[in-house]
């Protein structure tokens, strides 16, 4: 005979024993571990929904590599040009990025393509903090205003600059798309002494929340 007990109409309330304790604990612990590269590729997902992974390189300052459903994803920061690798704080820069985010299980945003069809993406670090923003914050890249108009990122250059926090403290820093620029008047002479004064930073760790 079937257990359960009456309703209020007299009829019997058979309970649902096909969500159990142990299948309930197995989700919540799914849903909090970043997906690994053994889990199945998922549908297709929205251009703007967020999702999770693991950093398993930084080949460039604004580049990242992030596993995610059993592939790897290229990604670069949304609205922010760090210095190149051969330019003064370029090394700096990206050994910030090592610090914060290699290894790390981090948030994705994606937001969109640039004009080389590179996937952008704001990525947020475990403990909250948006990393090109903190870059920008502590001085180790530029807001990048031809593809961004985020205030904030903006408001963080300001501040940076009025501080001369990082790469702010040159006098005359360059930015990479002018360094990149051969008709930036940036001579092999100038970018070598740019080098020099470089060469001897200290590196800035990520920044306390």
């Amino acid at each position: 005979m079937a257990s359960g007990r009456e309703g209020l109409s007299g009829m019997k309330i058979i309970p649902d024993r096909s969500v159990t304790p142990v299948l309930v604990l197995s989700l919540i612990v799914g849903w909090l571990i970043c997906p690994g590269p053994a889990a199945a590729a998922p549908p297709p997902r929205p251009a703007q929904q967020g999702w999770s992974g693991k950093v398993t390189a930084v080949p460039e300052a604004a580049a990242l590599e992030v596993s995610h459903d059993g592939r790897s994803e290229s990604l670069r920061l949304a609205g922010v040009a760090p210095p190149e690798k051969n330019q003064p704080w370029g090394r700096q820069a990206q050994e910030f990025v090592e610090t914060a985010a290699l290894g790390q299980c981090v948030t994705v945003e994606p937001q969109g393509q640039d004009h080389k069809q590179r996937h952008l993406a704001h990525i947020i670090l475990p403990d909250g903090r948006d990393l090109g923003a903190e870059m920008i914050k502590d001085g180790l890249a530029w807001h990048y205003r031809r593809w961004s108009k985020n205030p904030l990122l903006g408001d963080l250059e300001k501040d940076a600059r009025d501080e001369k926090r990082g790469l702010w403290s040159d006098p005359d820093p360059v930015a990479p798309w002018d360094w990149r620029s051969p008709s930036s008047g940036n001579s092999p002479s100038k970018r070598k002494r740019h080098q020099t004064r470089a060469a001897s930073r200290p590196l800035i760790p990520p920044s306390a929340p």
